[in-house]
């Protein structure tokens, strides 16, 4: 279920903090998803709260990518680099965008901004107002 076994780095650290944060935002989007406890806003939270567990793991793995490959030559040389710091802002720029856009928060009361629809729906709304005209 975690990774908390496996961080032998002698005490609590970033990784455990990281783990704790994801296990309580995703009770948090499970409790919004299911008893509806936010009200009207419970799909939103629930949205942004599962993306949010995506974002926390993106972070590390791009700063662990980035601090180890190329072998010999890694694009940062550590965790604290500024550019590095650079692509966890952006990642965290698109993660509010696109959240907030597909859960409907930029405007209340309205459809979502953006969604993928499959094809099949795409198709059938089509057909839907053919038959109307």
């Amino acid at each position: 279920m975690t990774g908390f076994g496996i961080f032998q780095h002698g005490g609590f650290g970033k990784p455990h903090a990281l783990g704790i944060i994801t296990l309580v935002t995703l009770v948090v989007a499970g409790l919004a998803g299911h008893a509806g406890c936010s009200g009207r806003f419970s799909r939103q939270v629930e949205i942004v709260s599962y993306s949010a567990t995506f974002l926390f793991h993106w972070i590390p793995a791009v700063t662990e990518t980035t601090t180890r490959l190329p072998v010999g030559a890694p694009l940062f040389p550590d965790a604290e680099a500024p550019g590095l710091q650079l692509v966890s802002a952006v990642l965290f720029v698109l993660f509010l965008v696109v959240s907030l856009s597909s859960s409907g928060v930029c405007a209340p009361g309205s459809r979502p901004c953006w969604r993928l629809e499959s094809s099949v729906s795409v198709q059938a709304r089509a057909g839907a107002s053919r038959q109307r005209r």
